[in-house]
C-alpha cells in the first residue's frame, strides 16, 4: 500500500516499489463520496488543533479545568480524531473489502461516523458543563463553545451525507 493521495477516487497501490494513484474502475460511482470525504479532511486537523488547544488550558482552581477534566476531554478528542481517520480511510477505499462505489463506502463508514458524532456530542456536553460552572474566563468559554459546536455541526454533516449516499443505493437496487 502506498500513502493515501487524499483522493477517494484513486486506487493507491505500489507497483514494483513505485507508488501509483490510478482512478478507480467506475469513477462515476465514486464521485459522490467526495463531499463527505472533504468534510472529514477538514474536521480531522481541526480536531487535532482543538485537542492541542484543550491540552494547553490551565488546570487548578477555577477559572480552570481540573486535571481530570482536561485529561478526559483530551482523551475524548483523541478518540474523535481516530474515528475521523477511520471514516477517511473507509471513504478513501483503503479497505479492499468495502468496494468502489460511494454507496458501499458510505454504508461501511456510517458506524464510525455515528461513533464520531457521539464523541463530538460528549465533548460538547463536557465543555458546556464546565462553562456553566464558570471554569473559564468569558473569552476562553466562548472559543470552546464555538469549537465544540463546529465539531458537532461538521460531524452531523458527514453523517447526513453518508446516510443520503446509502439511501441512493437502496433506491436503485434491483
Amino acid at each position: 500500500m502506498c500513502d493515501d493521495d487524499l483522493d477517494p477516487c484513486t486506487d493507491d497501490r505500489c507497483d514494483d516499489g513505485v507508488c501509483e494513484h490510478q482512478p478507480v474502475g467506475f469513477l462515476e460511482a465514486c464521485v459522490p463520496v467526495l463531499t463527505p470525504f472533504q468534510r472529514v479532511l477538514v474536521l480531522a486537523p481541526f480536531t487535532a488543533r482543538f485537542t492541542t488547544q484543550v491540552g494547553a488550558l490551565p488546570i487548578g482552581d477555577p477559572p480552570a479545568f481540573t486535571s481530570g477534566q482536561r485529561a478526559a476531554l483530551v482523551s475524548d478528542l483523541a478518540a474523535l480524531g481516530a474515528q475521523f481517520d477511520l471514516v477517511r480511510r473507509t471513504l478513501a477505499g483503503r479497505d479492499d473489502e468495502v468496494g468502489d462505489t460511494a454507496q458501499a463506502r458510505a454504508t461501511a463508514a456510517l458506524p464510525d461516523a455515528d461513533q464520531a458524532l457521539r464523541l463530538a456530542a460528549l465533548v460538547r456536553a463536557l465543555v458546556r458543563a464546565a462553562i456553566r460552572v464558570d471554569q473559564f474566563p468569558a473569552a476562553t468559554a466562548s472559543e470552546l463553545e464555538r469549537s465544540t459546536a463546529d465539531l458537532v455541526r461538521g460531524t452531523k454533516a458527514v453523517k447526513r451525507d453518508l446516510v443520503r449516499l446509502r439511501k441512493v443505493s437502496q433506491v436503485f437496487r434491483p
